[in-house]
């Protein structure tokens, strides 16, 4: 009687274990397609699901911010220069409190020395800047507290149905069938979440006008929590102004980098020397040229990217990190720098730029 029971037991197990195994087999099969079908954006971009292919407490430094930021810095000379290892989670229209969950997500698997805010979209009194730009940042993110947190935050008054495209991606995206491509099922990870651009488009240099800007007030509240975040941590947090000049009119080049003169006073005046910005525009620090160094009027090509990541990486040493260059653990950083430098030829060969252009 005894066996019987333990064999009946056994067996229930047994099953049980069968059904757990399917059901993981199946989220893990359904994960993969929402990953597929997810709209991607920014060509070799999309930062967020790229981020998860990194290895434990991999990286040193963190990018966060708009297009602008992803635009602006280029890991893999950070990498071949400086021997930093460093990743961009920047994302198209990212929001100042998007940048936040994003950094509270990174926290979990990584632990960076220096964050990095690019400053665009301190002018924004808003949570985030619509679905589009919303989905850009978290379709990629993974099932967890933090994406709960940030829906639940975000979407307070969003139906049931609306909230849970934003868990499960698929359920909005499972018609793209006829627009998938190469880039849906193979991403560039080598190029750390950033943009890799030799398009040339001359501008003029504006000038830094002397205006003030109001800072958005949700983007100064999140701000603190980011501020909160990185001092829990005990990780260093930097801000820093890519440049750019006209994009649609100088009224509004003058109201945008009011901002930045607004966030140079407002953080010397309640954080002193303890949160730097780099005003790289204001300063010349850079050598930005105009004629040579944007692949529109308000993005940096690859070029201009280059000398804003040496100055970033001279900005670095301060902070005593590890030159990982002669690390065996970090020997594919060799590898993807490499792969850069031959995509970076290649586009420079060609008379065709294949990045996606940004609004």
């Amino acid at each position: 009687m005894n066996n019987c029971n333990i064999k009946t037991h056994s067996k229930t197990w047994q099953q049980v274990l069968a059904i757990m195994v399917f059901v993981l087999c199946g989220i893990l099969i359904f994960s993969r397609i929402s990953e597929i079908f997810r709209k991607k954006t920014g060509g070799a971009t999309d930062m967020v699901h790229s981020f998860y292919s990194l290895g434990e407490n991999e990286i040193d430094v963190l990018f966060l911010g708009s297009s602008h930021g992803y635009a602006s810095v280029q890991p893999n000379e950070l990498w071949n220069e400086y021997g930093i290892p460093s990743y961009s989670m920047c994302s198209h229209g990212q929001s100042v409190a998007t940048s936040y969950y994003l950094l509270k997500e990174a926290l979990i698997y990584q632990s960076p020395k220096v964050v990095f805010l690019e400053t665009y979209t301190f002018c924004d009194n808003k949570k985030h800047r619509g679905e589009g730009m919303m989905r850009m940042a978290f379709d990629g993110m993974r099932m967890g507290t933090v994406k709960k947190e940030m829906i639940d935050d975000f979407l307070a008054d969003a139906s049931f149905s609306e909230k849970v495209t934003y868990y499960l991606p698929f359920i909005k995206y499972h018609s793209r069938w006829s627009e998938l491509k190469n880039s849906d099922f193979h991403n560039a990870l080598y190029l750390k979440g950033t943009l890799l651009s030799t398009a040339i488009h001359p501008n003029e240099d504006p000038g830094i006008p002397d205006n003030y800007s109001e800072l958005g007030g949700v983007s100064c509240d999140y701000f603190k929590k980011i501020v909160e975040l990185c001092e829990e941590n005990n990780v260093q947090l930097v801000l820093y102004a890519a440049p750019f000049s006209i994009k649609s009119n100088y009224k509004n080049y003058c109201y945008r980098q009011g901002i930045n003169n607004t966030l140079e006073k407002w953080l010397a005046e309640n954080w002193g020397n303890e949160i730097p910005f780099l005003y790289y525009q204001k300063s010349g620090e850079a050598a930005i040229d105009f004629a040579t160094d944007f692949r529109d009027t308000h993005h940096m090509n690859a070029y201009g990217a280059k000398k804003i990541t040496h100055c970033i990486g001279e900005f670095l040493q301060q902070y005593n990190l590890t030159d990982h260059r002669g690390d065996r653990a970090y020997a594919s950083w060799n590898e993807d720098y490499e792969t850069y430098l031959k995509t970076f030829q290649s586009r420079e060969n060609s008379s065709e730029d294949t990045t996606a252009d940004d609004n």
